[in-house]
Order: structure tokens, then C-alpha cells, then sequence
């Protein structure tokens, strides 16, 4: 009943909008009404107008994500059409994406990520610790949907999300926030930033700690940045580093039968899986303005992480296999970039390099000693791309790219291998209307990206038990090719049309199809990674914002995705673990001038646990709250996520049970109501 209510109150929302009060204001309405004029990065990596772009993009403010119900960077980013998150942990530690229908499972992403333009996936994995960005940190996020190989490269084969933290440019002063929550969350960040020189020294400091929602998913994150921020007449220059150690646990999956019973205990054969990740990373940025000339860029990043992470491959609903693993890491990473625009064309050119190696050992979580297996590896990237956008039109921009990536992967104990890729990109954007209260672009573009294996897929050294003693599997496959996809997608961006100050609001929608070949997957027949599979991404995306006399502003988002096989036995069905469906719906109201009051429902469902399509999830819905009051340099903010206390499982897997010869469902379950509240201040 609960759950009906809020539904019907959130479908309802817009019809309430004229028995607000006329003096409370949306913060973030007040600031610009359209995103769609917002100047992007991420689409053609250099400034560009969104709406003007040949690409799907969206922009989250930081004045909307303060206003959100929202613990981690994973809860802001599924108000993102295309983008959809799953938990292992039920506590938004153990996030994973799923980016235009491209599921990693936890073992590696298809989503490239850069905080301030610089990536930060990891070099073995490609995964992403979506835990060691702290929301509060954010100033802006950029999200590019779809394919980006042409200007990223590899892994950019399903998003790129690039947060901007807004360094030390912002006005100096000492900002603080302090939370707690349920499930003894706490958590405290400062920040101070002072002019120093001809710049701003900037330096913050965060501490958090959770017990989890389920039993043994404690988690433990400690991080130290400073940035310096330094401008000249034609030059601006920063320097940084951050410190970070990230200690989670991992209570591992249940049966559908015991998710059922108590979500919240934890798999007796997870008992001792934890991680522990420990890195220092150096950078530093240079940017030249060159006149009539054009510009420069550079940027460079050192990264050194380590590693301690017991895990348990689950073999069988009674037997898994632990083992430790030991990792040290060391990664270099640059850029130089050129940009200059030439009569009406735009041109841009630039090289990236990175070169990273690491070492490892598997160990018996019961006797460090014991070396199971070691080896050592490492691999260099080299970019080479270029872009050009041009006016053909008044109305009409085209926009042609291509890049060249050359990835070579060594490990001690093979040759190696050399991946050679090129990736083209041809876009454009038709503005269709140019008067501002009704303004609408067009897009169409044609692409091509690849993805090629991880360290991890190739050559991990881990050597698991199988069948009679003695005899052992290892999952990797050197043999593996990379993957690679063409596509094409056509787009539009539209305000919404008003002459009245009253009413203002836009939408933006999406279409795609993205065919991918030699797509690696986990081959249960030889029970190691192969490139088994041709697969096929549809989809629709679509987001609406609105804003009502100031008062209210209401946003939506829905994903509709069909993923399927294009070869092999179960060539037509839909990739399991894909959610078909997906949708966010929130309202914003202004209170009395000073506060912010929101609510958000979120659905998300269509998700087949076997190729076959016989095993399916239920689909659910979620309602989150928070109500945000300011009281001169103090805000104040409590947050409610799942208010109804839904049990929803929205990603598992099917074991096999050699004892019952039966497939056996196993779930992650997702996390039960939580509660906290938070005060910030700013001098």
C-alpha cells in the first residue's frame, strides 16, 4: 500500500505545483533552467555546446546532486538515462555499471572513468572503486553515452564519466561536512582553500565508516588531496595528490531461498573475502593559450596502488575456492592535446601514453607463506587521434574523427601481445529551431569502438581446484582477441516550448543500435574467458527536466534495452543480467525560501539469469527522500533511500548443484531503508 501511495504521489506532483509557496526557490532552477546550453568536455574533448554536440550527453550540476537522495556516486549517476547500477554489497560498495547494456559482472567495466579529464580504471581490471570519489567532492558531472573510442580509446566502449571536482578555483574559504546514518555510518570531510602566489591552494581531508546492511560488509575509507591551481597572463597550471586506503568486505551472494528468509546475512563461504586498496596519485596539468594559434594541453598522472584481496570463486553451492592475492602497481599516464579553430572549423589533435606494470601473488588466506601462484606483467597504450568539426550551414555542424591505438600486454611468462585498432567517427548536428523559447537540435552519428582484454582475463595467475586432487583450472586466456563494435544512433534535444517565465523545461532522447563481435564472456564449457559471442545493443533513452514557478522542478529518465545474441544456440534471446527497462522520476520543491524537499522513484526489471531466458528476476521499485534546509552558512539535509523497505534482488547468477544435478539461483540482495542526515558549513 505504502508503495502505491508514493507512486501516486509522484505521478501527481506536477498537479500540486500551484499550492506551493511563491516565495521558496529550487536553488538549481534558479541558476539556468536549460542544461541543454551547458558547455561540455567529454563529447568532443573540447568545449562544446551540449546541445550542439553529435553525441548523447547529460550534465549533472552539483546544486542538483546536493538536493538528491544520494549516499555514493553510483546513486547520482543512475539519474542518467543508459547508465544502471547493481550491488553486491548492499551498501553501494560493491557497485558495478551497466552502460548501454554492457555488464562487466564485477570483473571489469565498459565505462571509462576521469575525475578532471584524467581516467582512473584500474590497470589490471579496468574496474572502477566507485566508492573513491566522495559525492560531496563533485562540482559537475559529464556523462557521454554510447561509444568514444574515437577521442578515449579503449574501454570507452559504453560511457565515459568524467567528474569534474572544480579543484582550487573556487573561492577560498573552509567547507566541512559532517553525516551519520544507519548502519553505523559515519562520516567527516573538510576542505580549506587559500590564495597562495599567483594561485589557490586547495586541501581536504575525508573519513568514512559503515558496518554495511549486510552482515560482514564493514568498510573503511581514509583520503588526503591537495591541489594547487596557478594562473597566468595565456597560462594556467596545477599540481595534486591524493592519498587513499579503501577496506571493504564482500558477504558474498545468497540463495534465492536464503535472500528470502534474512537478506542481510551474509554466505558462510565469503567469510574472509575482503579488499584493501592503498595508491598515491601524483598529477599534474599544463594549459597554453596560444592566440590565434590555437591551444595547448598537457597533463601527466603517476599511480601507485597495492593490493591485499581474499576472494572465493563459488564452484558449487557447498564448495568455494579462497585464495589471497597480493598486488603492487605502478602506472604512468599522459597527454598533450592540441586545439585551434580555423574559419569555421574547429580542429583538434593529441597523443596519450601509458605505460603501467604490477606484480602479484596468490597466497592461502590461512598461511601467507604459502605462494599459490605469482607472476608479474604490465602493458602500454599508445593514442594517436584527431577530430575537426565544422559549420557547413548556419544551422548544420558536421564532425569527423578517427584514432589510432597500439596496446601492448606482456607477462613473464608469455611473448605477449600487440593490439592495433583504428576508430572512426563521423557525426552531425542539425538545428532545426534557433528561437530560443523553442530551440531543438538533431543529431545522427556513426561510430566504431573497440574494447580489448584486461590483464586480468589474459593472464591472471590464479589456479582453482577442479575435480580429482591435484588437478587445477585457470580462467584467463591469452588467445583472447578484443571486441569490437560498430553503431549508429540518431538524437535530438529539444527545449520545451514556453513563452512564460512560469514554465521552463527540455528533453532529450536517444536511439541506438550497436552491433559487437568478438565479445569475451565466461565459457562454462572450458570454464575459462573466450570470445564466444556476437551480440546486438538496442535502445531508447530519453530524459525530460521541468521547472514551475520556481518552486518545483521535476526530472525523468527511462532506459529501454534490448540486448541480445546474434550467433550461436541461443542466437535472438537477451544477454542475461540486462535489465530491459529502467526509469527515475523526481520531484524538487522549494520550502520557504531556505529549504529543498525531493522525492525519487526508481524502477528497474527484465532481468534473465540464464541465456536461455527461462530464469527471470522480478522487476521493483524504490522511493528515496530528503529534505534540505539552509541556514546561513549552515545546510542541514536528512536522507531516506528505499523508503518503503523493498526487498529487491536485481542481479544474480545460476549455480549448478552436482549433489541435486539442479540449477541453483543465487541473488545479491539489494540494500533495506536507510537513514541518515548530514551538516555542512561554509566560511
Amino acid at each position: 500500500m505504502g508503495k502505491r501511495i508514493l507512486t501516486l504521489l509522484v505521478t501527481l506532483f506536477p498537479l500540486t505545483a500551484a499550492t506551493a509557496s511563491a516565495a521558496a526557490q529550487v536553488p538549481d532552477t534558479s541558476r539556468s533552467p536549460y542544461q541543454l546550453d551547458e558547455v561540455v568536455v567529454v563529447a568532443h574533448r573540447t568545449e562544446t555546446a551540449l546541445r550542439e554536440s553529435a553525441a548523447a550527453t547529460t550534465v549533472l550540476r552539483r546544486s542538483t546532486i546536493e538536493q538528491l537522495p544520494v549516499r555514493k556516486l553510483p546513486d547520482v549517476l543512475r539519474y542518467v538515462p543508459g547508465l544502471i547500477f547493481v550491488d553486491r554489497h548492499g551498501s553501494g560498495e560493491l557497485s558495478t555499471a551497466i552502460a548501454r547494456g554492457f555488464f562487466g559482472g564485477g570483473e571489469t567495466e565498459y565505462v571509462l572513468v576521469t575525475v578532471d579529464g584524467v581516467p582512473i580504471n584500474d590497470l589490471r581490471t579496468g574496474g572502477v572503486d566507485w566508492t573513491q570519489i566522495p559525492v560531496a567532492a563533485i562540482d559537475r558531472i559529464e556523462v557521454l553515452r554510447g561509444s568514444a573510442s574515437t577521442v578515449y580509446g579503449d574501454a570507452a566502449i559504453g560511457a565515459v564519466i568524467n567528474v569534474v571536482t572544480g579543484g582550487g578555483a573556487e573561492a577560498p574559504g573552509l567547507t566541512g561536512q559532517a553525516i551519520v546514518g544507519a548502519w553505523e555510518d559515519l562520516a567527516v570531510r573538510a576542505r580549506v582553500a587559500h590564495p597562495v602566489g599567483p594561485g589557490r591552494l586547495a586541501v581536504s581531508a575525508a573519513a568514512d565508516r559503515g558496518a554495511g546492511y549486510r552482515d560482514q560488509s564493514e568498510s573503511h575509507d581514509v583520503t588526503v588531496s591537495a591541489r594547487y591551481d596557478a594562473r597566468w597572463s595565456a597560462t594556467a597550471a596545477y599540481a595534486e595528490a591524493n592519498v587513499q586506503e579503501l577496506e571493504t568486505e564482500d558477504p558474498g551472494p545468497l540463495t534465492a531461498t536464503l535472500a528470502e528468509e534474512d537478506p542481510r546475512q551474509h554466505n558462510p563461504l565469503f567469510a574472509a573475502d575482503a579488499r584493501r586498496r592503498r595508491h598515491l596519485r601524483l598529477g599534474i596539468g599544463l594549459r597554453r593559450d596560444l592566440g590565434e594559434a590555437g591551444r595547448l594541453d598537457g597533463a601527466a598522472r603517476l599511480e601507485i596502488v597495492g593490493i591485499d584481496e581474499t576472494s572465493t570463486l563459488l564452484l558449487a553451492p557447498s564448495f568455494g575456492d579462497t585464495q589471497r592475492r597480493d598486488e603492487d602497481g605502478l602506472s604512468v599516464w599522459t597527454r598533450l592535446q592540441y586545439t585551434r579553430d580555423v574559419g569555421f572549423a574547429a580542429l583538434l589533435a593529441g597523443a596519450e601514453l601509458e605505460r603501467g606494470t604490477y606484480g602479484s601473488r596468490y597466497v592461502d588466506p590461512a598461511d601467507d607463506g604459502d605462494v599459490l601462484t605469482a607472476g608479474a606483467g604490465g602493458r602500454t597504450k599508445l593514442g594517436l587521434y584527431a577530430e575537426a568539426r565544422r559549420e557547413l550551414a548556419d544551422r548544420l555542424h558536421l564532425s569527423a574523427g578517427l584514432r589510432y591505438d597500439a596496446i601492448f600486454v606482456e607477462h613473464e611468462r608469455t611473448a605477449g601481445e600487440r593490439f592495433d585498432q583504428w576508430s572512426p567517427r563521423v557525426g552531425v548536428n542539425f538545428a532545426y529551431s534557433t528561437d530560443d523559447w523553442r530551440a531543438g537540435n538533431l543529431y545522427a552519428a556513426w561510430t566504431r569502438s573497440f574494447k580489448t582484454p584486461t590483464l586480468d582475463q589474459l593472464y591472471d595467475e590464479r589456479e582453482t581446484p577442479a575435480g580429482p586432487p591435484g588437478v587445477v583450472v585457470n580462467i584467463s586466456n591469452p588467445a583472447l582477441l578484443p571486441q569490437r563494435s560498430t553503431g549508429v544512433e540518431l538524437g535530438i534535444y529539444q527545449r520545451l516550448p514556453s513563452r512564460s517565465d512560469v514554465f521552463q523545461g527540455e528533453f532529450a532522447a536517444s536511439v541506438y543500435r550497436l552491433d559487437l563481435d568478438d565479445e569475451i564472456d565466461f565459457d562454462l564449457s572450458t570454464f575459462r574467458y573466450g570470445n564466444i559471442l556476437a551480440s546486438r545493443h538496442d535502445g531508447v533513452e530519453l530524459s525530460v527536466t521541468a521547472s514551475l514557478f520556481s518552486t518545483l522542478a521535476l526530472t525523468h529518465s527511462s532506459t529501454w534495452m534490448n540486448v541480445s545474441f546474434r550467433s550461436g544456440e541461443f542466437d535472438g534471446n537477451r544477454l542475461k543480467n540486462i535489465p530491459s527497462t529502467a526509469m527515475t522520476n523526481t520531484a524538487r520543491v522549494g520550502i520557504g525560501g531556505a529549504g529543498v524537499a525531493s522525492v525519487t522513484h526508481y524502477f528497474a526489471g527484465g532481468v534473465y539469469l540464464d541465456d536461455a531466458n527461462l530464469q527471470k528476476l522480478p522487476g521493483g521499485s524504490t522511493f528515496d527522500a530528503a529534505v534540505q534546509w539552509s541556514f546561513g552558512r549552515v545546510r542541514w539535509q536528512l536522507t531516506a533511500i528505499n523508503l518503503t523497505d523493498e526487498k529487491i534482488n536485481r542481479v544474480g547468477f545460476l549455480l549448478f548443484d552436482p549433489a541435486t544435478s539442479t540449477e541453483v539461483r543465487y541473488v545479491y540482495p539489494s540494500g533495506g531503508r536507510y537513514l541518515n542526515t548530514s551538516v555542512s558549513l561554509g566560511f
